[in-house]
This record gives structure tokens, sequence and C-alpha cells, in this order.
């Protein structure tokens, strides 16, 4: 067998071993198997096989210097026979094209130094400064001083878990505080609840039990009157057994969100979902692009995107083809101009300084929708 596996191949000039030994060669490399048919391979005499192999050396190098096929500037193209009158009308769309290019460069430019970011140096970061400057846009009003603690922990879902338990009892308790007395957010209503609730379906329980002290207490925790249903009133309880089990969830994250928020930190009158929405953008918008700082992000919010003249050539035509981030630019400019308006108004002086003399109702819905 030895013998076997270090004698050449009849017809080729290489032994078994030293294919096993190539094999072996590649896969220690992590070269990815070939992707090529089977069949006829073993007809290859050893002159074929190295013209294929010298040509396939010639493609690699190829691509070595031209980068992947998909992305050469002519990947793609299947009219290369194009005649002179063909090229006589590509010349002007090319020149228009090559403009809005240089254009799309120097505007990225500008809003990239008035946001503090890299200027693009492609369509993908281009794409990703206007994605960055829309979500920028939506920054909500509530909650700011807390920007720098949420910064830093943008995306842990540690702190959207305990904000979110935070919310969740501020909405039942908020919601339930016009029913019940304070006094009925200190008390464990659970023993209420056992002693109310064999009344709600035994008459004589409600009769003989202790259904009718239950009741009696319960009165005295309420805001208004004693609801007349059995039904109701265990519901009431069970309102008070939920309010009090989302508050035991956010006493375990009291002293992570203390620790986090510092100073935002108020104990019950912390604004937890304002900080939740504070949270979640700061999220959406450290996804985009990585944001260090606050001061970083704040230069990013207070960029002014150019409101471009609507006479230009290059410049977007149709309501379809605004971009939001400069019809929110040409909306600030108005208002700081001329003060609050009417909504209408503000489509109308919205539209007039992005260039338009007429405002159909398509413009005026994505304006209307931008704003």
């Amino acid at each position: 067998m030895a013998d076997l596996l270090h004698q050449p191949v009849s017809g080729y000039g290489f032994t078994p071993f030293r294919a096993m030994a190539e094999i072996a060669r590649f896969v220690g490399k992590d070269a990815p198997p070939p992707r090529l048919s089977r069949e006829g391979l073993a007809d290859l005499d050893d002159a074929t096989r190295r013209e294929h192999s010298d040509r396939i050396a010639a493609y690699a190098e190829l691509l070595a210097r031209t980068g992947p096929r998909a992305e050469h500037p002519f990947f793609g193209i299947g009219a290369t026979a194009l005649q002179p009158t063909d090229l006589q009308r590509l010349e002007p769309d090319l020149a228009r094209a090559a403009d809005a290019i240089i254009t799309l460069r120097e505007t990225a430019t500008r809003v990239a130094e008035s946001a503090g970011r890299p200027s693009p140096g492609n369509l993908e970061e281009c794409s990703t400064l206007h994605a960055l400057l829309i979500a920028a846009g939506d920054r909500p009003d509530e909650a700011r001083t807390a920007t720098g603690a949420l910064l830093a922990h943008a995306g842990d879902l540690r702190l959207g878990e305990a904000l979110s338990a935070g919310s969740a009892w501020a909405a039942a308790r908020n919601d339930a505080g016009a029913t019940f007395t304070e006094a009925a957010f200190g008390m464990d209503p659970a023993p209420l609840r056992v002693r109310l609730a064999p009344g709600v379906g035994s008459f004589w329980s409600r009769l003989f039990g202790p259904y009718r002290g239950a009741s009696r207490e319960l009165a005295t925790l309420l805001s208004g009157a004693l609801p007349k249903s059995p039904a109701d009133r265990l519901r009431l309880v069970d309102t008070l057994i939920t309010v009090r089990g989302l508050r035991k969830t956010l006493t375990e994250e009291e002293g992570f969100l203390s620790s986090l928020l510092g100073p935002d930190w108020r104990g019950e009158r912390t604004p937890f979902a304002e900080l939740q929405a504070q949270a979640a953008w700061l999220t959406r918008l450290t996804g985009i692009a990585p944001i260090e700082t606050p001061e970083a992000l704040d230069r990013i919010c207070a960029a002014d995107p150019p409101v471009r003249d609507r006479a230009a050539p290059n410049a977007p035509g149709t309501a379809g083809h605004l971009p939001p981030v400069e019809i929110r630019a040409a909306a600030a400019r108005v208002v700081a101009e001329s003060g609050d308006m009417p909504r209408e108004e503000l489509i109308v002086a919205t539209a007039r300084l992005l260039g338009f003399a007429r405002v159909g109702a398509d413009l005026r819905g994505v304006i209307d929708g931008t704003l």
C-alpha cells in the first residue's frame, strides 16, 4: 500500500501521496473548497492541468488589481457596442449624473462638517449620514438631562427592561390613582381578595362569611362609591394587586436605575416613560452610527441641513423626491424668521422656501406628514 501511494499515477507526473498532501495544505490554509464540476477532471493530463492552473492564477492576479468583479465600474454593462448616436444621447444624461454626484458630494461634506461627522466617501456613507440626521430630528424633548447617562448604555437590554418596568408601574399607578386613595397603594390587597372572592359565586358567602367586612374595608380605600357587583369589587382588588406586583418589579431595578441615572433618579417621581423614549431614540441613533460623547450627539442634533434652491437643475423637482431632513430645515427657518403660525400657513411657507410656486395635494401631504 505504501509503495502504491508513492508511485506516480499512470499517465501523470504526481503520486497519490503528493495529491493528498496538496489537499491537506489547502485545508490547513482554510481555503474554501472549489466549486467545480468533477466531470472530466480525471481525464485531464498534466499539460492541460497546468494550463488551467496558469489561467486561474492570471485571473486571480487581475482580481487583485481590479478588485471584486461586482465592484468594477463596468460590472453589469450589457451594451458594449453603442453606436455614435447612442453615445450622443447618453452624453447629456451622463453629464447631469456627474453634476448630481458633485452636488451630492459637496452637500454631504457641508452637512457632515456641520454635524461633526467624517465626510462621506461613497453613497453608502451618504445614506448613513442621511439616516443619522433623520433620526436626530426625532429627538424627544423630555428627559434630555439624562442623555449623557443613557448614551453610555444605549442598546443595553438591562436598561431597557428596567425602564420598561418603571413605565409599566407608573402607567398602572396613574390609571388607578383616580379610583383609589393614597392609602390603598400602601397596603397588601391579597388578604382582602381572599375574603372577597367567595362572595362572587355564593349568595350565602355574601351574607355569613367575611365578605361584608372585606367590602367595608374596600370602601375605605376607594375615592368614589363602592360598586354593587361582587365581581366588580373583586376586579378593583385585582387592580391593586397588579399595581403592587409592578411596584415590586420596579423595586428590584431601583438600585440599578438610581446608580445609572444619578441626579435624574427621583424615586417614584422619576419620568420613566420619557426616559424610556429617550433611551429608545439613542438606541436607534447609535445603531446607525457610533456616537461617543453627549457633545458629539448635540452637534449632530444641531446640524443645519442645507435648503437647496429648487431652481437649480439638479434639485429635486417633485414632492416625492424631497428629503424629510430638508423639509424640516426649511420649516425651522420659516418659524425662525416669521414666528409661529397656523399649520396650513407653515406648510405653504415651507413649500415656497423650497422653491415650489404651487402647493398641490401631493406636496402638501408630503410636507404635512414630515412636519
